[in-house]
């Protein structure tokens, strides 16, 4: 059990995108940076929800960072191999045809 680096930067990608998370649930995921936290599979989505919430600033001034890049480092230390604490689930699949991530499933 283990998340890859590259998932990390995709779920940082989709935290700072509009992307709705508020239908997520990353419940699986509080107390991850615990020493007795159990190793949990969880979607990319999650873990992005788990991003904004704890690396987001609640507000910034126009040119001032949107997000605290030590907190970022301290989390991607938590989550990234060799942690061994969090396994991200496929949710979506890149399409053969167009090249764009698709849900899995879907036509």
């Amino acid at each position: 059990m283990e998340m890859k680096a590259v998932e990390f930067d995709r779920a940082w990608r989709l935290a700072l995108s509009s992307a709705d998370l508020t239908e997520v649930d990353d419940s699986p995921l509080f107390g991850c940076g615990l020493p007795d936290f159990e190793p949990v599979r969880v979607p990319i989505e999650a873990v992005a929800k788990l991003l904004r919430w704890q690396c987001f600033y609640l507000f910034s001034m126009e040119g001032q960072p949107r997000y605290d890049g030590q907190e970022l480092e301290t989390m991607r230390r938590i989550l990234v191999y060799p942690s061994r604490r969090v396994e991200v689930i496929p949710t979506r699949i890149t399409c053969p045809h167009c090249g764009e991530l698709v849900p899995l499933g879907a036509g």
